[in-house]
Order: structure tokens, then sequence, then C-alpha cells
């Protein structure tokens, strides 16, 4: 059963490898509420404090970064929140840079801080779930790296030219062309 509501949000922070290594040993030690990882890193937080509600699922995963010359920090987590205030709190302690993608499934919306596509190449998520009997989201969703792919796909799967088509026939078709520059608050 899914949470209503639910927010997937893939993290990744990309920093010095010690920083990483500090991040991901809190989550390890304290897998979950994300204010006892906070608390864990030295960053104050209650259980009142907005920033400190939500999960991080499981430990996360130390990569190089994409440009090699640093490494990253691959966090995931589904909860009702886009963690963005975990992600705030964590810029503003460590010298960092994160990138997040976030999807609402059930809100119909998705966002992405990640403008040059670094480790979220992806601008476009077809959605017709919404519209369908079957509800296995590997069926009833795609994502594209560029509109012409897009467009291809809606075409052969829809036999839709444009995509104002699929709303015509009232299936979810929306664009994360929306790019969020940093955090919003």
């Amino acid at each position: 059963m899914t949470m209503a509501n639910l927010c997937i949000t893939h993290i990744v922070i990309e920093g010095e490898l010690a920083t990483l290594t500090r991040i991901n040993d809190a989550v390890k030690e304290h897998p979950g509420w994300i204010g006892t990882i906070l608390n864990t890193l030295g960053i104050e937080c209650s259980e009142q404090d907005p920033t400190s509600a939500g999960f991080i699922n499981e430990e996360g995963e130390i990569a190089p970064s994409a440009d090699g010359k640093k490494h990253c920090l691959k966090l995931h987590s589904e909860d009702k929140w886009t963690m963005s205030c975990f992600m705030s709190r964590i810029s503003q302690k460590f010298d960092v840079n994160i990138y997040f993608s976030a999807e609402c499934p059930d809100d119909g919306w998705w966002v992405s801080n990640d403008k040059k596509g670094l480790y979220f190449p992806e601008r476009y998520l077809i959605d017709w779930g919404l519209y369908s009997s079957k509800k296995n989201e590997d069926e009833n969703m795609a994502y594209f790296n560029d509109r012409q792919k897009m467009l291809d796909f809606i075409k052969e799967k829809f036999g839709c030219e444009k995509p104002r088509e699929l709303v015509q026939k009232e299936i979810a078709a929306y664009s994360a062309c929306k790019i969020i520059k940093g955090f919003t608050y």
C-alpha cells in the first residue's frame, strides 16, 4: 500500500569524500527520521522543527561526481515531503552542491534543480496511469531526455501528433520544464 501524497525524492550531494562519508555514516547510524540524522551531523533540530520532518529510507551510495573532480552521495526517500528542508540544512552546514529530482505521482508534479542534467537528464514525463485501469507504474509512466523522443513516443503509443491531443484524450502528460534553481522556500 502506498502512502497518500507520496513524494519520491532522489538526492545527489556533490562534495569532498570526507564530507560525504560523514553524511552517509549519519544516515547509516540513524536510518529513518531526518531530525536524528541532522542532529548526528551537529545540525540542531527538534521534533517540532519542520526541517526535521521526513525519512531517508536507506543508506546512500558514494560514487565519483559527474565531472570526476569530486564525489557524490546518492540518497533516496519516499515520504510525504520532498526533503527540501533537509537538503537546505545540509547545504548550509557543508560545502556541497545538492541536486534532486522529486515527483509526487498522486498529485501530478515532478521537479528537478539539475538544469544541466548532470545527474537527472530527464526533462519530460508522460504519466497515463491516472486514466488507466492498470496501476503498474512501470507500464504507465515514461521519462524522456528530449522533446522529440517524447513526441515520437506519444505518436507511437497513443496515435497522437501533439501532447495537446493527449489532454483531449484525458491522458495526463506533463513536462519537467519547470526547473527549480536552488532551493525555494
